[in-house]
């Protein structure tokens, strides 16, 4: 008779755990459909904000385009030029990129900078596959999160330039700027062109790296940058040789510039930034 009791004891305090924990299952899921529902109404009201934005500076730009078609179509709309800045300029700047961003932290001149920066990672790793930066061990989300940002500078690309279409590396980059702007609305986006690699680097590892897509990228990234909000800077330009390829004087592995050469790359940016 007890050890009947008991069992039965036993099967009722089963029973009532799993009605616990299905509780628990239920109240997470409930959550977590709340706060999707909550993200997917945030997006929707960006968009709109967007698409009215849109409308009006169509308009506008078609005005400029018709009482002006001699001017250069990337500053039309703002009449916004590239000018000549100081090292301050970058304190409230988020620089966004792989190794060769993470030399830029470790060689460059912007100490007062945020940085995310992963050796090794795509475009689809800053929301996707979600990296965690080297220092801070922050996703890109957390680290956007952190703080309001004025700028913010992209260079991303070279990792799967060789393995990649062009038309999967355009939809991840492009969705992967969405993000950045639905958390980070007021701040101006500069994307640097990719730095290619050497010829002899080519020559060596065609299978992960090829110079050509990578100047195919960076012809798609300026037709897509409207010269205000989103900022086109050729910092390819500043190591490239003859040829198109990055120059040999500039890296001593074909990829990576020279520790030497990060300075270059922040005079670069000095020299060709929208002043606040």
């Amino acid at each position: 008779m007890k050890k009947k009791k008991k069992i039965k004891f036993i099967l009722i305090a089963l029973i009532i755990a799993i009605i616990i924990e299905l509780g628990v299952i239920i109240s997470i899921k409930a959550y977590q459909l709340i706060m999707e529902t909550a993200k997917i109404n945030n997006r929707e009201i960006v968009l709109q904000k967007s698409q009215k934005k849109e409308t009006t500076d169509t308009i506008v730009s078609s005005k400029n385009i018709s009482s002006s078609s001699d001017k250069p179509a990337q500053n039309e709309d703002k009449n916004l030029e590239l000018g000549t800045v100081d090292i301050s300029y970058f304190d409230d700047a988020l620089f966004l990129g792989d190794s060769r961003t993470v030399g830029l932290r470790a060689f460059g001149n912007f100490t007062n900078s945020s940085y995310f920066a992963k050796t090794g990672i795509s475009v689809n790793s800053f929301f996707m596959y979600p990296a965690l930066d080297e220092e801070t061990g922050l996703s890109l989300e957390r680290t956007l999160f952190l703080r309001q940002y004025k700028k913010i500078y992209i260079m991303i690309g070279v990792n799967d330039a060789a393995q990649v279409p062009l038309t999967e590396f355009e939809s991840e980059f492009f969705d992967a700027i969405e993000k950045i702007r639905e958390i980070q609305p007021d701040a101006r986006i500069y994307i640097q062109s990719i730095l290619g690699v050497t010829k002899n680097k080519e020559i060596n590892d065609p299978y992960h790296y090829n110079n050509e897509r990578v100047l195919e990228r960076n012809a798609l990234l300026k037709s897509k940058c409207d010269g205000d909000k989103l900022i086109y800077l050729n910092v390819f330009s500043a190591f490239a040789d003859a040829e198109g390829y990055l120059s040999r004087e500039c890296s001593s592995d074909g990829l990576h510039l020279n520790s030497s050469n990060y300075s270059s790359w922040c005079e670069y940016l000095m020299n060709n930034a929208i002043p606040d």
